[in-house]
């Protein structure tokens, strides 16, 4: 029951935070315009975290931006967008890729998890002031969604 109750309050201030996000942009975009905001990424290769500018216009993201991407840290698609575990610090990689067709929807109920502590209370991290990226000790895992059981 504890477990659920976790859950439901991660879910919650997803919502809020991507509530307030959502307004955000939609105030500063009444006219049309496109503002720039910033992603916390991690390079899986080059175990470096970095600051990926995209650009919002009203209806959402100017352009689609396609997990893993480019970095400027390695060649090839190696950046995932970063989560931080609260309870340990740790920052993992997230796939979220779309179900390829034929693949079973996930589970509803399963929640990304840290896998050093078991944790569902991941959270974006952020770079320090003045910084647009950072070196991570290595090698940086992947959290993949939905997580296997």
């Amino acid at each position: 029951m504890e477990n659920k109750g976790k859950v439901v309050g991660l879910i919650v201030v997803i919502l809020i935070a991507l509530g307030f996000m959502i307004q955000r942009v939609m105030k500063s975009n009444k006219g049309g315009t496109v503002e720039t905001v910033t992603q916390v990424l991690v390079d899986v290769k080059a175990n470096k975290l970095f600051a990926n500018p995209i650009k919002m216009g009203p209806a959402g993201p100017v352009e689609k931006v396609a997990f893993p991407t480019t970095s400027p840290f390695s060649e090839g698609n190696n950046a995932y967008p970063a989560v931080q575990c609260q309870k340990d610090k740790t920052i993992f990689a997230l796939d979220n890729r779309p179900l390829k067709e034929g693949e079973a929807p996930p589970d509803p109920n399963m929640v990304p998890r840290c896998p050093l502590c078991g944790s569902t209370d991941l959270y974006p991290p952020e770079l320090p002031k003045g910084q647009k990226s950072m070196d991570l000790p290595g090698p940086v895992q992947i959290i993949t969604i939905p997580p296997v059981r």
